[in-house]
């Protein structure tokens, strides 16, 4: 019985006040492990659903590459006249059969080429022509649809710092994104960037996203479609960390801004005196809003809405109406 008031002190908000002056430590274990445990569902279910969520979300936007959402068109006259002298405009066919081969975490150095600069695809900007189609809620393909161009780009250096290709200068600036879409991959010896209208509006940097041990063979790949799948393979370690640091945010930091914001408001007429308490209070919240959203976590839709966002909010609330509880239980002494 004595084990199960004990437990009933870390869960139910009339007998959590008992357990106000616990370590500090405790708490924070307790914090990192809500942590890491936040995190799992993510883990495991985004990469079941990776490609799906890069086709959706509109920073990557890969329905550009996807066979379903897009098809590859020809280019007009008057596209091959303005951008023919500045571009090699062609088809992905055509980029299937450059020699360029990805193994190791690095580019695969072709046979036959000793030196980088002799790899004939080398410093060139191919663009390859898309029309991505809209589709409505029961998913029928619409009439209207974009115009994509797909910028396709090697810039390959054994040292990446001397790759001469600047997204900033020779993408963004030199290209009419009022009138025009485009998209930007580009190859560097150790890894690839990714860049769209999206990121250029918002001003996001297009952060170098690593091979990893991802192997790509361009002559392998049946169409566009597989070599976006590819690209995703070795854009989940990225997203990973970046849910990772989001559920430490959430599950650490927040809980101490909350409670120092109950300490601010609550501490006047309540059991609780010093941020230790509010504090501790806060990280024993958690352990039921954690096992509630661990749930959660594992269906699909919840994680495509970004639940794990809202973790902090439901923590907060739940907080307020614990320390509300506690404010009006009698003290123990």
């Amino acid at each position: 019985m004595k084990f199960f008031r004990y437990l009933a002190s870390l869960f139910v908000p009339t007998k959590m006040g008992q357990r106000k002056n616990i370590s500090v430590i405790v708490s924070l274990i307790i914090l990192l492990l809500a942590s890491y445990v936040l995190a799992i569902p993510y883990m495991v279910t985004f990469e079941k659903m990776a490609y799906e969520v890069y086709c959706d979300y509109e920073s990557y936007n890969f329905k550009v590459f996807d066979e379903e959402y897009s098809k590859e068109v020809p280019f007009t006259e008057e596209e091959k006249e303005k951008l023919g002298d500045k571009y090699i405009l062609t088809t992905f066919d055509e980029i299937k059969k450059l020699d360029f081969k990805i193994a190791g975490g690095q580019v695969a150095i072709p046979s036959g080429v000793k030196d980088l600069k002799e790899i004939p695809y080398n410093g060139k900007e191919y663009i390859v022509k898309r029309e991505v189609y809209y589709f409505d809620n029961d998913g029928t393909k619409l009439d209207d649809f974009d115009t994509f161009y797909i910028h396709i780009v090697f810039d390959i250096f054994v040292d990446s710092k001397d790759a001469t290709y600047a997204y900033r200068d020779d993408f963004d600036k030199k290209l009419d994104f009022s009138n025009e879409d485009h998209y930007l991959l580009a190859f560097y010896i150790d890894g690839f960037i990714y860049r769209n209208e999206f990121m250029i509006d918002n001003n996001r940097q297009s952060y170098g996203m690593k091979y990893y041990d991802v192997n790509i063979d361009f002559k392998e790949i049946n169409n566009i479609s597989d070599l976006a799948k590819g690209l995703t393979q070795m854009l989940i370690p990225e997203t990973k960390t970046a849910y990772t640091f989001n559920s430490f945010l959430y599950c650490v930091i927040a809980p101490l801004i909350i409670a120092f914001g109950g300490y601010a408001l609550f501490r006047k007429n309540n059991e609780l005196v010093t941020y230790k308490h509010f504090f501790n209070i806060a990280a024993l919240s958690s352990i039921p809003v954690l096992i509630i959203f661990f749930i959660l976590e594992w269906i699909p839709f919840m994680i495509s809405i970004g639940i794990m966002e809202l973790y902090w909010v439901a923590l907060a609330i739940y907080y307020v109406i614990v320390l509300k509880i506690i404010e009006k239980t009698p003290r123990m002494e």
